[in-house]
């Protein structure tokens, strides 16, 4: 069942959900244009559509005119993974500063989002293209480890506990979750 939450009060263009269950909030990565290169993270509270901008994330040292699209929090360690371009990036939660964790060699094609699956504790990117890999975060291999997978537009994050998926619509101006 889809039910609609309230509005955002701006235009979510690229970026993704997750779901931190500890706080009951849904943290939500933004990057208006490749022109900016300045991804913002937000809080969104699910429950009313309030957002709380958590700041700016450091990724100059990787230069400009790329895209922040996917977004990934695993609740068990506190880290938060986000897709950048072709990178996987590790965010520290206090200070908003990125780190290098992977990075793919695809031509022509970039990472679209990230999903974690707890049981196995794998972290996986899913290519623009439609193809997922394995991420290694310890030792930044990248594998090749699934058939093409359909991609949404909009974010997407997961509540294990209550079953329930949060998503972003694409539909131009303020959006809606």
């Amino acid at each position: 069942k889809l039910e609609l939450i309230g509005n955002i009060g701006f235009d979510f263009r690229w970026g993704d959900l997750a779901w931190d269950p500890k706080i009951r909030k849904l943290l939500m990565i933004t990057d208006q244009s490749r022109e900016v290169d300045f991804p913002k993270l937000y809080l969104v509270d699910p429950f009313n559509a309030e957002t709380e901008l958590l700041g700016t994330i450091e990724v100059d040292q990787f230069g400009s005119g790329h895209q922040a699209y996917g977004l990934e929090y695993i609740p068990e360690t506190g880290q938060i993974f986000i897709s950048y371009d072709e990178r996987v990036l590790e965010v520290d939660r206090n200070t908003l500063a990125a780190e290098l964790i992977a990075e793919t060699t695809l031509e022509n094609d970039s990472f679209a989002g990230l999903a974690y699956d707890s049981d196995s504790q794998k972290l996986y990117a899913i290519a623009s293209g439609g193809s997922t890999y394995l991420v290694d975060t310890v030792n930044g291999e990248i594998l090749h480890e699934c058939t093409p997978s359909q991609i949404l537009e909009g974010g997407v994050a997961y509540d294990s506990k209550q079953k329930i998926f949060w998503q972003t619509v694409l539909a131009g101006g303020p959006q809606d979750i």
